[in-house]
């Protein structure tokens, strides 16, 4: 562990939670972006919190399906960070 806080934010490449994902970006927080459709606009997303010096990763999932909501969460956990959002 590193010690910065994460949170994931789902639905965070579009709209409201667009919104929260770059508000917690200036609260210090590293930031795991959600899309299932808009890789595009996560991309956006994402790279607009680089530019302001931000740490972020993009988790690609369907959230219907249990098994791929699984799988990141997993991945989240094996990493560095300790999710807190």
């Amino acid at each position: 562990m590193n010690g910065s806080k994460l949170a994931v934010v789902t639905g965070a490449s579009r709209r409201l939670a667009r919104t929260t994902a770059l508000d917690l970006d200036q609260r210090g927080f590293v930031l795991g972006i959600h899309y299932h459709n808009s890789q595009r606009e996560a991309e956006i997303t994402a790279g607009e919190i680089r530019e302001h010096g931000g740490t972020t990763f993009l988790l690609l999932a369907n959230l219907r399906d249990e098994k791929q909501v699984s799988l990141k969460f997993s991945s989240i956990e094996e990493s560095e960070f300790e999710l807190d959002v």
